[in-house]
């Protein structure tokens, strides 16, 4: 089984970290809760799950059905549906991720996200999509984006590293129109920042 690496910030609640691992141990091991200590006071607080691509993938195949159902919805009928959706027995892992998430976003406090990513670069700050949304459906949403691209994201990064464009540190990922991202970074070798868009 893959491994989920949980990471809280400074200041998030030790019991609300505890809480979010326990709900994740029901479908999958937990390294952590871990604390990121950063150095300045009144940063948001977050927490982070980075993971194996293989990990995401294999949520994005629960995901992947309400993703299909949904597109063709507009408005608030799209939330409607993803709640109706997370409320079936096959998508019991993706609805109790997002409902141990939407409390640990609520916790975060009002500037607070959640992170959640490829373990790589590193399983440090990784290559990480970040969610400021508190409502499960929404978070439920931007994690099924995510895992339909988990595996080409991978396989792009492993690229670009082989090909001498690495990370310095860690990429961001952004939800694009359709199902289409965009990864940021600051290249290794020259640290000039760096983007990739895939379809």
């Amino acid at each position: 089984m893959t491994t989920i690496h949980l990471t809280a910030s400074e200041r998030f609640d030790d019991a609300e970290a505890d809480a979010l691992a326990e709900a994740l141990r029901k479908h999958f091991d937990v390294d952590g809760p871990h604390h990121l200590m950063r150095k300045a006071d009144l940063l948001p607080q977050f927490v982070q799950l980075l993971a194996d691509y293989k990990l995401w993938v294999a949520l994005g195949l629960v995901a992947s059905g309400f993703l299909t159902k949904i597109g063709q919805r507009a408005g608030d009928a799209v939330w409607d549906a993803i709640k109706e959706r997370l409320k079936r027995k096959d998508a019991k892992p993706l609805a109790d991720i997002t409902d141990a998430l939407a409390r640990a976003r609520k916790a975060a406090g009002p500037t607070g996200f959640i992170r959640i990513g490829l373990d790589m670069p590193d399983d440090r700050f990784g290559t990480v999509l970040t969610i400021h949304d508190t409502e499960p459906e929404k978070i439920a949403y931007a994690i099924a984006r995510f895992c339909a691209k988990a595996e080409d994201i991978a396989a792009t990064l492993r690229t670009e590293i082989d090909g001498g464009r690495g990370p310095a540190v860690g990429v961001t990922v952004t939800l694009l129109e359709g199902d289409a991202v965009m990864l940021e970074w600051q290249n290794r070798s020259d640290l000039k920042k760096r983007q990739v868009r895939i379809d």
